[in-house]
Order: C-alpha cells, then structure tokens, then sequence
C-alpha cells in the first residue's frame, strides 16, 4: 500500500511474484520454462531449522515442491488486467492506474482503466466525503489518516458531467498520470545509482533519500556519506561532485514536474466542483 501514491505507483524497483498454482506445469516443464525460477527455489526444498525439517517438500497440504499452497487463482483474472489501486490507510487522495499487478492486504483495486474515475477519486471534493463516511486514526482534518475500505468506497457519490467538463477532467487525468510517470522515471534511476554504484551502495536508502528532491543537493550527500557502504573506498572529491551534479538535475526535473501536477490538480478540483454544480 505505501508504494501506492496520487497517479502513480512509487517503487523503486520491479518485483516478481512466483505464480504456480497446482496443475499448470508439469515439473519438467517447469524445469525448462523457468530454469532460474526452479534454481532459486532448489534449495529451499528441505533443511533443518530448530532440529526439525521444514521446506517446500514438507508443507501440510500435497501439491508439487515448485507450486503454491494457496495460489488464490479466483483472483488471477483481476490482478492481470487494468485496475485502479489505492492503499488501506491514507492521509490525502492516493489514486493511481496500474496495468496488471499482484496486490497485497494493504491495498484495494477496482478492475477499471477510466481515467474519469481516476481523476474524481483524486478530487478534493471526494475526499471530503470520504472524511465524512470513513473511519479514522486520529483527526482527518488533523494530519488523521483514513481507513478506505469497502464499505467507505461503495457510499462515495460521483458526479455524472456535461461532455465538455468530462473531457476536460479525461485531459487533466491523462496529464497528471503521464507527469506522475516521468517523475518516477528520474526517481528510479537516481536512487539505482545510490544502491548500486560504488563508492556508495547504499543498503537502505532511507525516508530522506527516498524523496531527495526535498532535500539541497549537499543535504542529499551527507545522508548518502553517511548511509552509504563503509567497507569500500571513500567517494572523492570528483565522485562527490558527480553526486551534486547527478542529484540537482534530477531534484530540478522532479520539482519542476511537481509544479505542474500541482497546477493541474487545482483545475480538476474546480472541473469537478463545476461537474457536481452542472
């Protein structure tokens, strides 16, 4: 859920869900389709934890080593086609289109990809119903976080527009996710570079990093300084300029693209006010 964010999915990198449900592959198929899949999880096959044997060939119920106990297959249909996701818990609008993913308790979804919906469900309006109607931790007007579960969603009302505000909200809609987007394909990039190159590898980026825009590029290198692997070379001073140069077109790309979005959610708020008002 907290990779869930307003138009768009924040994660620093893809994950990969192993999906092997009972009866869809025999294990040599298995075996020839997925030969890195089937390597990875040789090993966890059977070993001794606490004196007791424990693995994928001792679990209670009967099914192959490689498949899953509960492949929750009635769901299957929903988690590769379009949806709408939001968290379970929420302090602002948190609405953003995905094109197929697998979705933990964390997080609901519409099987929907109208970006319409989209955009009222992000609206200031809706979320003002939403403090009315949902349960809360602590004060929505207070920096409380809302509970958007089901029976809070199924009560919200939605506006039903002349064609030319619809089309304006569509066009606002598409924007803002297309921008949403791009920021995460800067994002992305900045924080591989952290993990990954020397003389940084920074195991856990951390809640500063993670959002370095926010930050002054040399406030953004004492947390990497401090963060990043000892156990390799101090950075010098060329790397460390490289690292300013790196982070301060990144941050002015981002916060330049976040001025837009702010632009554009000011005219969907006023296009949906005028949509429940026509």
């Amino acid at each position: 859920g907290d990779e869930v964010r307003r138009w768009a999915i924040r994660q620093d990198e893809p994950r990969w869900l192993i999906y092997t449900p009972r009866g869809r592959y025999a294990e040599g198929e298995f075996r020839d389709r997925f030969p890195a899949v089937a390597a990875h999880l040789e090993p966890f096959r059977g070993y001794t934890k606490n004196g007791k044997t424990i693995g994928l060939d001792h679990r209670a119920t009967k099914q192959a080593w490689f498949e899953l106990q509960q492949a929750q297959e009635a769901y299957e249909e929903y988690f590769g086609n379009p949806m709408i996701l939001w968290p379970d818990i929420a302090m602002e609008p948190r609405w953003c289109p995905s094109p197929g993913t697998a979705i933990a308790n964390t997080c609901y979804s519409i099987p929907a990809s109208d970006p319409f919906l989209l955009a009222v469900f992000n609206a200031k309006s809706s979320w003002g119903q939403l403090t009315q109607i949902a349960s809360s931790f602590g004060s929505p007007s207070d920096g409380g976080r809302l509970r958007l579960f089901e029976q809070a969603m199924v009560q919200l009302l939605l506006p039903d527009p002349k064609s030319t505000i619809r089309k304006q909200i569509l066009g606002i809609s598409a924007n803002a996710t297309g921008i949403s987007q791009q920021i995460e394909s800067i994002r992305r990039p900045f924080l591989r570079f952290l993990r990954q190159d020397a003389p940084w590898r920074i195991a856990t980026v951390g809640e500063r990093l993670s959002e370095f825009w926010s930050l002054k590029p040399e406030e953004a290198l004492a947390e990497a300084l401090k963060r990043r692997d000892k156990h390799i070379k101090e950075p010098t001073a060329g790397q460390r300029e490289h690292f300013l140069k790196e982070c301060r077109e990144a941050r002015e790309q981002i916060l330049e693209s976040q001025d837009r979005i702010t632009k554009l959610e000011t005219e969907l708020n006023i296009a949906v006010d005028a949509a429940w008002e026509a």
